[in-house]
C-alpha cells in the first residue's frame, strides 16, 4: 500500500505543478497583454490585480507540488489552501476580467481541483516518509 500512496503523491505533485505553471503563465500573459487581450472588459487596475492574484496562486501551487515530491508534510495544508485559492481566484478573475463567470472554465477548474485534492488525500500518508 505504501508504494501506491507514493504514486498518488507523485501524481498529485505533478498535477499541482502543472496547474501552478498554467496559472502563472496566464498571469504573465495578463501582465504583458493587459486589458488589450481578446474579450477582456476590465480596466487596467483590475487586470493587474487579477494577474497578481493568479501569479501568487500559481507560485503557491507550484511550491506545494515541489514540497509533495520531496514528501514535506507541509505539502498537504499548502496544497489544499492553494487549490481552494485557485478555484476562488479563477472564478472571481473570470467574472472581473470578462464580466461573466464563464461557467465552462469554472466547471473545468472545479473538476481539476477535485482531482488534485483526491490525489493529494490518497498520497497524504506518504508525506514525511522515507523517500526510498
Amino acid at each position: 500500500m505504501a508504494k501506491r500512496q507514493k504514486v498518488f503523491l507523485i501524481l498529485a505533485a505533478v498535477l499541482l505543478m502543472i496547474i501552478g505553471l498554467a496559472a502563472s503563465g496566464a498571469a504573465l500573459a495578463l501582465f504583458f497583454s493587459g486589458q488589450h487581450a481578446a474579450g477582456i472588459t476590465a480596466g487596467r487596475t483590475a487586470v493587474l490585480i487579477t494577474a497578481t492574484a493568479a501569479l501568487i496562486v500559481g507560485i503557491a501551487l507550484t511550491f506545494a507540488g515541489v514540497m509533495a515530491v520531496s514528501r514535506n508534510r507541509l505539502a498537504w495544508p499548502l496544497g489544499i489552501a492553494a487549490i481552494f485559492a485557485f478555484v476562488a481566484v479563477s472564478f472571481v478573475g473570470n467574472y472581473v476580467l470578462f464580466a461573466e463567470p464563464r461557467l465552462i472554465h469554472s466547471g473545468t477548474n472545479l473538476i481539476v481541483a477535485a482531482l488534485a485534492i483526491w490525489l493529494l488525500s490518497k498520497g497524504r500518508p506518504a508525506l514525511g516518509s522515507d523517500p526510498g
